[in-house]
C-alpha cells in the first residue's frame, strides 16, 4: 500500500519532503473505505480520478469540510462534485485576469437582490461577481450527492461559489446564491476549507448555517418588510405578486419563502414553477 500511495505523490500540490507517509496511510484507509461505499457506476475509473479523490479525502481529514447534509446525502460524492467545480474555477483563474477577493458586504447582497425581478439579469451575475473576485461556477450535481452549493477561498486568492442547479426554481436559485454569498460575508476566515450545502437539510443545530440562512433571507426580503407581508395571511397569488412588486423582488421568492415557512408545498405552484433558471443560464 505504501508504494501505491507513493506512486501518486506527484499528483499532490506538495513536495515529497512535505508529504507525511504516515498521514497518507491513514488517509488511504479512509479513501478505500469511501471508495467501496460508492455505487459502482459512480466510482472513479482512471488512476488520475482516484488520485484526485484520494487527495480530496486526505485534505479533508487535515482541514475538514463543513457539510450541511441530509441522511441521504453522500459526502464522498459531494467531495467529488466539489473537486470538479474547484478545478473549473482554478483553470478559469489561471487563464483570465481575475482580481483577488477582498470581501463583500451586506449592502452588496441587498443590491444583488434588486436583480431578481428581471430573469435576464441571471446572465450578468458571473461578470458582477468576478469584479469582486468571486468565481461563480455552475456544475451539475452527481446523483446521490443531494447538494445545492458550496463556497471556498481558492489558493490563488479568489473566492469560489459553486452551484449545482439541482432545482430550476427562481426562489431556490436566489436563496442558494445568497446563502453562499452570506458565508463569504460572515465566515470568510473559515473558508480555507470548503462549505458544501444541501439546503433541504435542517440547519437548526449549526450556528454557521443558521447565520447564513438568516442573512440570505433578510437580504432578499428585509425582516421589517416581511413582518407586514399581506400574503402571509391571505395566501393569495395576487397579494404575493403585489407585495413582490412593492419591495422589488421576483414573486417566486415571496412564494417560495411562504411555502418553506408554512411547510405548505402545495401553495403557489404556478408562481414558483413558471420559470426554470437553467434555461436562462
Amino acid at each position: 500500500m505504501k508504494k501505491e500511495i507513493s506512486d501518486h505523490i506527484d499528483d499532490f500540490s506538495v513536495t515529497k519532503s512535505e508529504f507525511k507517509l504516515t498521514d497518507a496511510l491513514r488517509s488511504y484507509a479512509v479513501f478505500k473505505e469511501k471508495l467501496n461505499e460508492l455505487p459502482k457506476q459512480k466510482r472513479p475509473k482512471s488512476d488520475i480520478e482516484k488520485a484526485q479523490l484520494f487527495r480530496e479525502i486526505h485534505e479533508n481529514i487535515a482541514t475538514p469540510t463543513l457539510f450541511r447534509k441530509s441522511d441521504s446525502s453522500n459526502s464522498t460524492l459531494s467531495l467529488m462534485w466539489f473537486r470538479r467545480a474547484k478545478k473549473l474555477a482554478t483553470m478559469f483563474v489561471a487563464l483570465n485576469n481575475v482580481v483577488e477577493f477582498k470581501g463583500i458586504s451586506k449592502q452588496d447582497l441587498k443590491e444583488l437582490s434588486s436583480l431578481t425581478q428581471d430573469l435576464s439579469n441571471l446572465r450578468k451575475l458571473e461578470e458582477i461577481l468576478l469584479a469582486k473576485g468571486i468565481v461563480l461556477v455552475f456544475e451539475r450535481s452527481l446523483q446521490g450527492a443531494n447538494l445545492d452549493g458550496a463556497c471556498y477561498l481558492l489558493e490563488s486568492g479568489q473566492a469560489l461559489i459553486a452551484m449545482s442547479l439541482r432545482y430550476g426554481r427562481v426562489d431556490n436559485f436566489w436563496f442558494t446564491l445568497m446563502h453562499e454569498l452570506s458565508h463569504l460575508v460572515l465566515h470568510s476566515e473559515q473558508l480555507s476549507s470548503p462549505i458544501i450545502d444541501d439546503l433541504d437539510s435542517d440547519s437548526a443545530e449549526n450556528i454557521i448555517e443558521l447565520e447564513a440562512d438568516k442573512l440570505a433571507l433578510n437580504s432578499l426580503i428585509p425582516k421589517n418588510l416581511w413582518r407586514t407581508c399581506p400574503a402571509k395571511y391571505s395566501l393569495t397569488p395576487e397579494n404575493v405578486i403585489k407585495f413582490s412588486e412593492e419591495i422589488g423582488v421576483h414573486p417566486a421568492i415571496v412564494a417560495g419563502r411562504l411555502r418553506k415557512e408554512l411547510n405548505r408545498w402545495d401553495l403557489f405552484s404556478d408562481l414558483v414553477n413558471e420559470h426554470d433558471v437553467r434555461e436562462f443560464l
